[in-house]
């Protein structure tokens, strides 16, 4: 699966990184790579109208994309004209809580999900992946037990 995101809108969406924060970008994308499962890709679009670059960067990592884009296009455009354009979008999810965009994918056949969804579901997949899980203690183990400390 290949997520598109809206690297701003899903941050301040956030609860654990700030927008005010001078490293965010970075911060944001170290907490992707820790929960990212096998065969997700994530392309991150901040919006870089603040740049003195007139064109977007990119910086590939394993599974990751981070692209911000120059100061002649909007974050928001940049999905819009880049992705929501592709011919084969399957497999394909924009993660945005912007209406603008949500309306332009939605019309383009393309699949969705919130800022909001994302996180809820970011987070559940990387709690499981750091989750232990205890074995359940039989009546044997019991009766073992209680055989060590009362005999």
């Amino acid at each position: 699966m290949k997520y598109v995101l809206d690297g701003y809108n899903v941050i301040g969406a956030s609860d654990h990184i700030q927008l005010s924060d001078t490293h965010k970008e970075d911060r944001f994308t170290d907490w992707l790579k820790k929960y990212q499962s096998k065969g997700m890709y994530i392309i991150i679009i901040f919006d870089g109208q603040a740049s003195a670059l007139d064109y977007p960067t990119k910086e590939r990592m394993p599974g990751i994309t981070k692209i911000t884009t120059g100061r002649s296009r909007s974050a928001d455009q940049y999905i819009k004209d880049v992705f929501l354009t592709k011919k084969d979008t399957s497999g394909m999810v924009i993660v945005t809580s912007d209406n603008d965009i949500l309306y332009h994918a939605k019309k383009a056949k393309v699949t969705t999900m919130t800022s909001s969804q994302f996180l809820t579901l970011f987070s559940r997949q990387g709690s499981s992946v750091t989750e232990k899980k205890t074995p359940p203690v039989t009546d044997a183990d019991i009766d073992y037990w209680l055989g060590e400390f009362y005999s």
